[in-house]
C-alpha cells in the first residue's frame, strides 16, 4: 500500500494555519491580571489591574535588536510576553475578547462593589494610536469604555502611556466613550526626575513631552494624573541615596502637576529584574542589589510626610505597587524571609494611606 504523498507548500500552510490559530488564541489571552488595594474617595477599595496582550512597546521594539547595553529603557522588557509583530498583529477585537474574558472573572467581585477601579496596562502603551505604531485603537478605547461603564460599582479608569501618546485626541476618545461619572486617570511612567537616572535607564524621557501631557490632562474634565516611581532603578551609592531619589523625585512631579491643577497619585514600584535587560546583566554580575522592603516603606512614609508639610494639597494618595506580572523569576523585593509582614503593611498601605509598624 502506498502512503499518499501531500506536496510540502500543503503542508506548511497547514503548520502555518495551525501556527496563526494558537497565537490568535494567545492574542485574546490576558497577559497578567491581579487584584489588589487602592483608595478611592478616601475609602479603602480593590483595583483589578488588567495587563492587556499586544504587540509590545513599539519604542522599545526600536532597539530590540541591539546589544542589551544600547538598548532603550535598561531596565524594562515587557515585551517578552508581547507577541511579535511580524508573526501576528494583534487587533482591537481580540484586545475588547482579553478585557471581556477577565471582567467576566471578576464579575461577581465587580457587580457587589469591592472592585471599584479598573486599571489597563500592557505589554506597551494603551494610550500609542499613532499612525507609525498602533498598539490600542480607537475601536479598543471606545469598546472598552463603554464595557466599563456598564458596571455601577465602577469609580475610576487607570490607562497608560508613555508623555507623547497623552494626546488631547485620545483623551477626548476615552472620556467622551466613559461613564460620566467615572474618574479617568492617566498613568505616566516617569520613574525618576534624576537626569542621571533617566540617561543610565535610557528612558527617552523628555520634559517637554511630560508638561505638555499634563496640559492636555488639565483640560479634559474629571481626569487627573498617576505617575509612576521606581525605586532604585540603577545601583546607588547607598540605601538613603536611593530613597531621597525616589522622594524627590515625587516631590518634583507634585511642583509641576500643582502647577496645572491636576490631582495626582504616585505610585512608588520597587524594581524587580526582567528577564532579558541590561539590568539582568549588572544584577548577575553583582553589579546591582535590589531596594529593601523596609526602605520601600520609608519611601513611602517620607513622601506623605513631605507632601503635607510643602502643601502639596494635589496629592490624591500614594500607592506601592509589588507586581512584577510574573517576569522577574522572584528576583525582587518580595523573595526574603520578613516579605510577608511588610507585604500585609503596604496592603494596609494602599487602602488607608496609613503606616503602621
Amino acid at each position: 500500500m502506498r502512503c499518499k504523498r501531500f506536496p510540502l507548500l500543503f503542508i506548511t500552510l497547514v503548520l502555518q494555519l495551525q501556527s496563526n490559530e494558537c497565537l490568535k488564541a494567545l492574542a485574546r489571552t490576558p497577559q497578567y491580571f491581579e487584584t489588589t488595594n487602592v483608595q478611592i474617595d478616601n475609602e479603602p477599595s480593590k483595583r483589578l489591574m488588567i495587563v492587556c496582550r499586544s504587540n509590545g512597546c513599539a519604542y522599545k521594539r526600536l532597539t530590540d535588536k541591539l546589544p542589551l547595553d544600547q538598548q532603550v529603557c535598561q531596565h524594562c522588557n515587557f515585551n517578552v510576553e508581547a507577541i511579535d509583530p511580524n508573526l501576528y498583529k494583534v487587533s482591537s477585537e481580540d484586545q475588547l475578547a482579553q478585557l471581556t474574558l477577565t471582567l467576566e472573572k471578576f464579575r461577581t467581585q465587580i457587580e457587589n462593589g469591592e472592585i471599584r477601579e479598573i486599571t489597563l496596562l500592557s505589554s506597551g502603551n494603551v494610550l500609542n494610536n499613532t499612525a507609525k505604531s498602533t498598539e490600542f485603537g480607537t475601536d479598543f478605547w471606545i469598546g472598552a469604555t463603554q464595557l466599563i461603564s456598564k458596571y455601577p460599582h465602577i469609580k475610576k479608569l487607570v490607562v497608560e502611556g508613555r508623555s507623547e501618546y497623552v494626546t488631547r485626541e485620545s483623551l477626548d476618545t476615552i472620556r467622551n466613550s466613559l461613564r460620566e461619572d467615572i474618574a479617568l486617570e492617566i498613568s505616566i511612567g516617569v520613574e525618576s526626575t534624576n537626569k542621571k537616572v533617566l540617561t543610565a535607564l535610557k528612558k527617552g524621557f523628555s520634559q517637554a513631552l511630560f508638561s505638555n501631557a499634563l496640559q492636555n490632562i488639565a483640560e479634559t474634565p474629571n481626569t487627573s494624573l498617576h505617575v509612576n516611581l521606581l525605586i532604585k532603578p540603577i545601583q546607588f551609592e547607598s540605601e538613603e541615596a536611593y530613597i531621597s531619589d525616589a522622594v524627590k523625585s515625587a516631590l518634583d512631579v507634585l511642583e509641576q502637576s500643582k502647577a496645572f491643577g491636576i490631582s495626582t497619585r504616585i505610585a512608588f514600584h520597587p524594581m524587580f529584574i526582567a528577564p532579558e535587560t541590561q539590568l539582568e546583566v549588572l544584577y548577575r554580575r553583582g553589579d546591582y542589589t535590589l531596594p529593601t522592603l523596609p526602605s520601600v516603606l520609608e519611601v513611602a512614609r517620607r513622601t506623605q510626610a513631605q507632601a503635607i508639610a510643602e502643601g502639596y494639597t494635589n496629592l490624591s494618595s500614594i500607592f506601592i505597587g509589588m507586581s512584577d506580572e510574573n517576569l522577574s523569576a522572584q528576583r525582587n523585593s518580595t523573595n526574603t524571609t520578613e516579605a510577608k509582614r511588610y507585604l500585609e503593611i503596604i496592603q494596609h498601605f494602599n487602602a488607608t494611606q496609613e503606616l503602621s509598624e
